[in-house]
């Protein structure tokens, strides 16, 4: 399938890619575009501009197989104003997408990273609009058709200051089942809600304009849906035992401060242990979401709802709330998995032995050897099953013996992934060097506890006129930090005694000749098997 796949996006890239991006990285909305990632250039780097109220959309999808994609999305002054790593619009997948309203007119910066350290090639598209006109909402119910192959029902209502509010949207067509798309003011997904029936989603007290999509799930089935708002739903008391009572709306709180993870349509596996020798204990549900406890790699550890944890793999389902700050776990307690497969086949299974006898054969000629593969970055031996026929026997009835490593009483195959970390490298890394009116980015790696734990970084305009009098000889130079990886949160970087985190402007100020030149420290302060691609990406604006 994933083959299929990579041919099926490369096709397209080559057909859609614009020639005129081959000339440099400026993107233009519709443009699609194909980078490649390297040790040499591990950053990919583009530019656009955009006006205010643009809703844009970036998605990068990875074409080289495990090459897993992440965006960030910087404003005209470099402050960092999205990033994303797992689509959460395509769960299962590990594309990355950014959808904003902008701010205000300019030039916007895209960095594409990989965070799973695979290098290779990817598809990035731009897509831009100037805001589509929406249908309001009130607490009348509005019953809306949404019909296949039509662009998706946008709808738009206010926050209330002082109260929360409730979204609901059902639909009584047999066989329709719809998606709802909910962004906040500033243009960000804060939900993605899929349903048959009914769906509803409460928002916090507060100001601006929301706005919610609406489109079928099947692109080929229509149906009629029923939107509209009100105050927050109060859960009405039990029905009479001789009524039949309606099913309550899935609600959703977008207020929380806990990150929660859901599924689309089908089913996702909760499993015992961060991999999938481990053996399933629940599932995620659509309509479901569990909280989040902690992450390990590829993996997020939830809370089922009789208490116990679980596992499951972060690119299957989609995540809300602030799940970027989630706390790393420390997997070497977790009991390991038996060599016994679950039902998902793949490296670990344990061979099947069958012995089919030759009847003019009076003698077995060879003794075959079956051997056991853990999963990859397995560290314990390799236990080897062995078939050995009774001699002079017509109709041999296989053994099998097991060998146990030496000391060793009982097989046990433990999942350890291997930490990624940061080589090391001279103190003093790749200088920043922004022509004047330009915008220039470098990028490094850092991790922790072990590897390289810290960078520096010159920077440096150039183009400036020595004569702060004269043109070009006064600028204002904005750096920006982004940050990919693993523990994002323990990236600090230091500007003159200042300390800023991933996300921040690190600079903003007013420069001439004389003082053009300045360093940024980037250190890796904790955390465990931290490793994060920073990039700082600066401005310098002529002012004269």
């Amino acid at each position: 399938m994933r083959t299929k796949t990579f041919l099926m996006l490369l096709a397209l890239s080559v057909l859609l890619v614009n020639p005129a991006l081959a000339q440099g990285n400026l993107l233009s909305y519709g443009d699609n575009v194909v980078g490649t990632l390297s040790a040499g250039a591990p950053l990919g780097f583009y530019t656009f501009n955009g006006a205010a109220g643009d809703l844009v959309s970036i998605q990068v999808i990875g074409i080289t197989p495990d090459l897993d994609p992440a965006i960030s999305l910087n404003g005209p002054t470099q402050q960092q104003l999205a990033s994303n790593d797992n689509d959460p619009a395509s769960p299962g997948t590990t594309d990355a997408r950014v959808t904003l309203s902008l701010p205000q007119d300019g030039i916007y910066t895209v960095l594409v990273s990989s965070v799973s350290g695979v290098n290779g090639d990817f598809l990035l598209r731009l897509s831009g609009q100037q805001p589509v006109p929406a249908t309001g909402l009130s607490d009348a119910p509005l019953d809306v058709s949404i019909a296949p192959g039509q662009p998706p029902q946008i709808f738009s209502f206010e926050a209330n200051p002082a109260a929360p509010i409730t979204l609901t949207v059902s639909s009584s067509t047999p066989g329709f089942s719809f998606r709802v798309v909910v962004r906040d003011p500033s243009g960000q997904t804060i939900a993605l809600l899929t349903a048959s029936t009914l769906v509803g989603l409460n928002l916090p007290p507060g100001s601006g304009t929301y706005t919610a999509e609406i489109a079928p799930l099947d692109p080929n089935v229509a149906g009629q849906v029923s939107v509209s708002t009100g105050a927050a739903a109060v859960a009405p008391p039990p029905p009479a035992a001789t009524q039949e009572a309606a099913p309550p709306p899935a609600e959703i709180d977008a207020a929380s401060q806990v990150c929660q993870v859901g599924t689309g349509t089908t089913p996702v596996n909760v499993r015992s242990g961060p991999n999938t020798d481990y053996a399933v204990i629940g599932q995620i549900q659509p309509g479901q979401r569990l909280n989040v406890s902690g992450v390990s790699g590829t993996w997020f550890q939830v809370v089922l709802p009789d208490g116990r944890p679980g596992w499951v793999r972060r690119d299957v389902v989609v995540p809300f709330g602030p799940c970027d700050s989630v706390p790393q776990v420390d997997t070497a307690g977790i009991q390991p998995p038996g060599p016994a497969q679950t039902e998902e086949a793949g490296p670990g299974q344990l061979p099947t032995a069958t012995f089919t006898p030759d009847p003019g054969q009076q003698a077995i000629q060879a003794t075959p050897t079956y051997t056991y593969t853990p999963p990859a970055q397995q560290q314990q031996p390799t236990p080897t099953y062995t078939y050995t026929p009774p001699a002079q026997q017509q109709q041999p009835t296989p053994t099998y013996t097991y060998t146990p490593p030496a000391q060793q009483q009982q097989p046990t195959a433990t999942y350890t992934p291997t930490p990624l970390i940061a080589p090391e490298d001279t103190r003093f890394n790749g200088p920043l060097v922004i022509p004047l009116d330009t915008t220039s980015s470098v990028t490094e790696f850092v991790s922790y506890p072990g590897g390289d734990r810290e960078d520096r970084v010159l920077w440096d305009i150039t183009g400036m006129n020595p004569n702060a009098a004269l043109a070009g000889g006064r600028a204002r130079l904005v750096i920006s930090a982004s940050c990919f990886g693993i523990g994002t949160e323990y990236i600090q970087f230091s500007v003159g005694g200042q300390t800023y985190s991933c996300g921040q402007t690190v600079v903003d100020r007013e420069v001439t000749y004389d003082s053009r030149t300045g360093q940024v420290t980037i250190t890796a302060i904790g955390g465990e098997n931290t490793y994060v691609q920073w990039a700082l990406t600066g401005t310098a604006t002529r002012v004269n």
